[in-house]
Formats: C-alpha cells, sequence, structure tokens
C-alpha cells in the first residue's frame, strides 16, 4: 500500500545508431523535457558563476577556463558515445568542482580578503548544484550520483593541476616560437 517509489531507469542512448542522432540523443536527455529544463537552466547558472568568477578573482588566463569548459563538455559527450548515456549534467558538475578550487586559490592570492563576493556567488551556484544532485540521487540511478561525484573530483583536479601543464606547455612554445630553425642564427 505504502510501495517506495523505484529511481528512474537511466538515461540511455543506443550506441548502434549513427553518430548525429546519438549526439542528438545525448544533449536532448533521451527526449526528457523536464531533465533538459533542469540541466541547461543548471548549466546556464553554473556557467553564469564561472563567467562572474573568472572576471573577477581567478588568478587563470581566460583560456585556461574556457580550455577547462571545453574539455568538460568534450569528456561528456565522449562518454555518452561511449557507454550510451544520456545528459550534460558531468559539465555542470565539473565546474562546480573546477569553481571552488579557484576561488579556494584567489582567496590564498589575495591579502586583503577581497574574496568575499566570489565566495558568496560560489555558495550560490553550488548551492543550486547540490540541490540538483540530491534531486537526481533521489530520481536517478545510482551510478548517476555516483557520476556526479567523479565530474566533481574532475573538476577539482583539473583546477589544481591546469596551471602546472599550462606553464610547462606555455614554455614549450615559447621555446618552439623563439628558437631559429637554422643553427647558427
Amino acid at each position: 500500500k505504502n510501495k517506495q517509489q523505484k529511481p528512474q531507469k537511466a538515461m540511455e542512448c543506443d550506441a548502434d545508431s549513427a553518430f548525429l542522432p546519438r549526439l542528438g540523443c545525448i544533449l536532448s536527455y533521451s527526449g526528457s523535457s523536464e531533465d533538459c529544463l533542469i540541466n541547461y537552466l543548471m548549466l546556464t547558472i553554473s556557467l553564469l558563476g564561472w563567467y562572474g568568477l573568472a572576471t573577477s578573482s581567478s588568478k587563470l588566463a581566460p583560456i585556461d577556463h574556457i580550455g577547462s569548459l571545453c574539455f568538460f563538455a568534450a569528456f561528456q559527450i565522449i562518454l555518452c558515445l561511449i557507454l550510451g548515456c544520456a545528459g550534460i549534467s558531468i559539465i555542470w558538475n565539473a565546474a562546480e568542482g573546477f569553481k571552488a578550487l579557484d576561488v579556494f586559490f584567489a582567496r590564498h592570492a589575495t591579502q586583503h580578503g577581497g574574496w568575499a563576493s566570489p565566495l558568496a556567488l560560489l555558495l550560490i551556484t553550488a548551492s543550486v548544484a547540490a540541490a540538483m544532485d540530491l534531486y537526481y540521487a533521489i530520481t536517478a540511478e545510482p551510478i548517476t550520483t555516483v557520476a556526479h561525484i567523479c565530474a566533481i573530483a574532475m573538476g577539482l583536479l583539473t583546477r589544481f593541476f591546469l596551471p602546472h601543464c599550462c606553464r610547462q606547455l606555455r614554455q614549450e612554445d615559447v621555446k618552439t616560437r623563439f628558437t631559429p630553425l637554422v643553427p647558427g642564427q
């Protein structure tokens, strides 16, 4: 009589179909307008918060933020193409992890405590993201929650290692740009 509601079936896309229909299935949450509304709204909130943080307090170059977002999006799409899943929630969860560590690093780089506004912005977007993750923890398969936690960790790790990786790449770029092609020049 008082039956517990089972979690919904995980969003799936046919891994055997052609590329464009699979991509459409991934980006449309397999046709679920409710999931599209929730996740695209959450992505918009997360990206607006990321933009606000990137332009106000981040110590990274804009290209580092753009590159990280592209990495998260590519990771989501490739993962879903391989596994047959659907969605974009890995993107906004990874963005939340990235932003959290970015604010933490900005706080430690600022001597005069000028990080209160970025922290408030992060707390707002992270609270909305946590509410959405809780919703999916209740209504979706457990693997969805595991994916969200892993995405947050990916965002944290990306932000942590980004300065080290990019510094090395930029030094290599400078060496190749300013090294003469012909010895002795």
